[in-house]
């Protein structure tokens, strides 16, 4: 692969375009309800469902779930699949827990040797990911209205670790026979829709949302996507008549990804910053209300800063991490 070659795929990946900017919306979603819960204000709920944050993540999970499906189906290597996502997940979200134990280390009204030994907590909960993550480092934004949270986006990281480890052994067990994925997804999103009727808990969610973008992705490699389109229509007939309808709205966001990727595509941004604006933005939210700045100056400057967060994350952390990983599958094969 030639410079300029690599520099398009790292860098516009113009074949993605929708998704990316879908992602960014996703992100600027959490962003928005992040930035009124620091404020204690009411978060809007569109249709007396989700708020945008909720949504926000509910799209990360749907695209991640298509998206990597499609990826494990093609290269249809275990290995080279949780290879890509360690490079793809660990660099960026190790680089953002050290930001944020330097940033509570400046302000933390805690002894400071009771905040390096809640750091080295925090450090290795967040760096891992595999068990559960830990979202506050002591003394640091206590007496604020989202009390003691140092960053309430990377808990979501978890969860989608185990999607990750969950699917690669999935599509491994079925030796990547797409009969058998398409009747395994298909199985696989009935049960959190089963669980609904009793019990409805955001694990459930997720997994339902992660796995229906990956049933999404596998009819669409076995049928098209005209018959992808259909299983959606039909999954979201059912949903609207037979289900509740809290359930309902977030069955809708499995299609999401697929109605983007199947439309035409628009040019990708230059940079993807989606995120490095997921992870950076909440410590950046908190930090300046916490310096009592007013809410209609925090939250440009909030955007301003985790913008700038999450070009530098993109550019010193996940560009050089997608490199050594295209060089890693290139070397492979």
């Amino acid at each position: 692969m030639t410079q300029r070659a690599k520099h398009v795929q790292l860098w516009s990946r113009e074949r993605a375009g929708n998704l990316d900017w879908l992602r960014l919306v996703a992100a600027g979603m959490v962003f928005f309800s992040h930035q009124l819960a620091v404020f204690n204000l009411p978060n809007p709920e569109f249709f007396d469902g989700p708020a945008p944050g909720a949504i926000g993540v509910y799209i990360f999970f749907a695209i991640s779930g298509y998206v990597n499906t499609k990826s494990i189906l093609r290269k249809r290597s275990v290995i080279s699949f949780l290879v890509a996502r360690i490079l793809r997940i660990y660099p960026a979200v190790i680089g953002c827990s050290l930001f944020c134990v330097a940033l509570g280390s400046v302000i933390t009204l805690a002894a400071p040797a009771d905040f390096w030994r809640g750091s080295t907590s925090f450090l290795l909960h967040n760096s891992t990911l595999v068990n559960l993550t830990r979202n506050s480092l002591p003394g640091v934004f206590s007496a604020m209205p989202v009390g003691g949270v140092v960053n309430a986006s990377v808990w979501t990281l978890s969860y989608e670790v185990w999607a990750y480890l969950s699917l690669a052994a999935m599509m491994a067990l079925t030796a990547y026979a797409r009969h058998a994925v398409t009747a395994m997804f298909t199985g696989l999103l009935l049960l959190p829709l089963a669980v609904t009727f009793s019990a409805w808990d955001f694990l459930f969610v997720l997994a339902l949302i992660f796995y229906g973008g990956a049933a999404m992705a596998v009819i669409e490699t076995q049928f098209g996507g005209r018959g992808a389109l259909l299983a959606y229509a039909a999954g979201l007939l059912f949903a609207s008549i037979a289900l509740p309808y809290f359930v309902a709205v977030r069955v809708g966001m499995i299609g999401v990804p697929l109605l983007a990727a199947i439309a035409p595509q628009l040019r990708g941004p230059r940079l993807d910053i989606s995120y490095g604006l997921f992870l950076y933005h909440f410590p950046i939210q908190q930090t300046i209300a916490y310096m009592g700045a007013a809410f209609l100056i925090a939250a440009p400057l909030s955007a301003l800063l985790a913008v700038a967060a999450a070009i530098a994350s993109a550019v010193l952390i996940e560009r050089p991490a997608l490199g050594m990983r295209a060089r890693m599958l290139a070397v492979s094969h």
